[in-house]
């Protein structure tokens, strides 16, 4: 039982550019049978995380992250290295060092070791197959070649994947990735919205790729209407109705990636890169219900497994250079420095070289994020620890004006003032009032209420103004998301006027039922 927590947990928080597909496997039942019984083939190896668990409990943990942010100079305009480190920091650094040297030594005891996910068979072969790369390179195409010619090229690409996919021996899975391909092709839209600036670049390419995936759907379509799926692998009535459901549900969820690549590598936002991560997380807020913690918490999860690849590196050049020395210091073992040094000049500086480990490197070696390999070959670039300080830093410190806004958003009352409400609860008052706000009385209103911000009244008004954005479920809905939107349209009710009430309560029932069905 601790093994299938484990494996759950290892599941629940990899992310798609280390376990290829991996949504396609936290959601489907039979996947993940197959993928258990595979990982539990697999050798237990060393596991920072829990070797970093027997000295902190995940609250621990937590406080100390929490306390980390809070040390961030917000009004320091330099390098980000600059910043100091806290007691926590340094702590888990000290801890961090420790395992990499037991590891290196091949004495991690067995509690601190796990099976991988990655080194399954079935992840081994979709990885070695590369059909994650393909599909990629598939929806990156009419934006790296403008002369793009694709009903060849697309049919071609169809052909190849369906030559693929019988060499992973799973026909469900195989279903599952074309189907999957198929559904998530309006990212591919996204992506090109995201990698053109210049609007005619773009529509060309938009044109260009809508006749690709059509051409490719074809072959593809055909394909799928004769596989047949062994019974023992998928219920056509449950799994893949669940699937398609919750695929769907899936691209509407934050993706953090895009957004922190598209803070740091379009240069405008770059420059204003603090500024930039507020104003998405303000829209998310305002869109999706998000709140600080959770919307930063991601955006700092994409920067963490940066930090992680950086500390592997050097975890592999530790044990490059443990290897070396105890070579060195067998006696029996023959020795020829290519430079002509002595044994006793080699292990002196094997280990000044162990001694000098650093965020970025050890030794006279320096590393950098390959991002190319990281964002499944989205972006060709080698970041650097300052710049990736920097990127760090301008999201805790939007974080940090993002909770202290939240502190200040209820406005001092006082006679001359109405109600004091928030800026929904103001936009959402006037639109079950049906009384119009707009940008010229926007500053009128807001400043009735004790608020500065006409404009920011105003967009929340046209936002509210749509009824699915009223009584749909929050996307991504979550219990916590869902029950917020309940709770603000039951704030707004006592506001109206008793002619008025009817519709919100209608809208306030609807989204009770969508909790009861979803949560109950």
């Amino acid at each position: 039982m601790k093994i299938k927590r484990q494996f759950l947990k290892d599941l629940n928080r990899r992310r798609v550019f280390i376990v290829p597909f991996l949504h396609l496997f936290q959601k489907n039942k039979q996947l993940r049978k197959l993928l258990f019984e595979e990982y539990l083939d697999t050798k237990p190896e060393p596991d920072l995380d829990l070797f970093i668990s027997s000295y902190y409990t995940k609250e621990e943990l937590e406080a100390g992250r929490r306390e980390a942010s809070k040390r961030i100079p917000v009004n320091q305009t330099g390098m980000a290295g600059f910043i100091t480190q806290t007691d926590f920091e340094i702590s888990i650094q000290d801890i961090r060092n420790k395992f990499y040297d037991l590891s290196a030594k091949e004495e991690v005891p067995d509690k601190f070791k796990k099976h991988s996910i990655e080194k399954t068979a079935i992840i081994q072969k979709i990885k070695q197959e590369r059909i994650q790369d393909i599909i990629q390179d598939f929806n990156l195409y009419v934006i790296r070649n403008k002369d793009a010619e694709t009903k060849e090229y697309a049919e071609a690409f169809a052909k190849n994947i369906l030559n693929l996919l019988p060499k992973l021996e799973n026909s469900l899975l195989s279903k599952l990735i074309l189907e999957d391909f198929i559904e998530n092709q309006k990212m591919g839209q996204e992506r090109i919205d995201f990698m053109l600036d210049n609007k005619i670049e773009r529509d060309i390419a938009k044109r260009k790729y809508r006749e690709l995936t059509m051409y490719a759907n074809n072959v593809i379509n055909d394909y799928l209407n004769e596989l047949k799926i062994d019974k023992l692998q998928i219920n056509k009535k449950t799994n893949l109705k669940n699937y398609s459901a919750n695929s769907n549900a899936q691209e509407k969820e934050m993706n953090y990636l895009d957004i922190v690549l598209q803070g740091y590598f379009k240069d405008n936002n770059r420059e204003f890169l603090e500024k930039y991560f507020y104003r998405v997380f303000k829209k998310a807020e305002v869109e999706h219900f998000y709140e600080a913690d959770e919307f930063f918490s991601g955006c700092l999860k994409v920067v963490e497994v940066w930090e992680k690849y950086l500390q592997d590196k050097i975890f592999e050049r530790k044990s490059e250079l443990y290897f070396l020395l105890n070579e060195v210091k067998n006696p029996k073992k023959p020795y020829d420095h290519p430079e002509g040094k002595t044994r006793e000049h080699a292990i002196e500086s094997f280990q000044k070289e162990l001694k000098d480990v650093r965020p970025d490197g050890i030794g006279s070696q320096t590393f950098t994020v390959h991002l190319h390999s990281l964002t499944n070959g989205r972006i060709a670039y080698n970041l650097g620890y300052q710049q990736l300080l920097y990127i760090k830093k301008a999201i805790l410190t939007a974080f940090k004006k993002a909770r202290n806004q939240s502190k200040t958003l209820q406005p001092q009352k006082n006679d001359k003032q109405k109600p004091n409400l928030t800026i929904r609860q103001i936009a959402l008052k006037y639109v079950y009032s049906e009384i119009q706000i707009t940008r010229e009385n926007g500053n009128k209103i807001a400043k009735e209420y004790g608020h500065n911000s006409g404009e920011k009244l105003f967009q929340h008004y046209s936002f509210y103004l749509s009824a699915a954005n009223r009584k749909g479920k929050p996307q991504p809905c979550t219990p916590k998301r869902l029950k917020n939107k309940i709770e603000l349209l039951q704030s707004v009710v006592e506001e109206l006027p008793i002619d008025k009430q009817n519709r919100v309560k209608d809208e306030i029932s609807i989204l009770k039922r969508i909790q009861d069905a979803e949560y109950q």
